[in-house]
């Protein structure tokens, strides 16, 4: 369970990033990129759906280490995921 969680949680990563910048594109389509707060609000809305995904990620670690399935994870390849999403 704990393995599809993480999983899961990469990609919805992922796709919020992407949806994000697609966001992001359409804001400065439309103001120019010459509304700083509109612009802004929109990378606090990539950043928030970001880090709630880290703090799950976060937790399932924790919760794989705890009902000692840890040994299933290869916690390099999900941090390079996370290093990914948040470039």
């Amino acid at each position: 369970m704990v393995k599809r969680v993480t999983h899961a949680t990469i990609i919805v990563l992922f796709i919020l990033a992407i949806l994000g910048i697609i966001d992001l594109a359409m804001i400065g389509a439309k103001t120019m990129y010459a509304d700083p707060d509109i612009y802004l609000k929109g990378m606090a809305k990539i950043y928030m759906s970001i880090n709630t995904g880290l703090m799950i990620n976060i937790f399932c670690i924790i919760w794989s280490i705890t009902t000692g399935v840890s040994d299933e994870f290869d916690f390099g390849k999900i941090n390079w995921h996370l290093f990914e999403a948040f470039s």
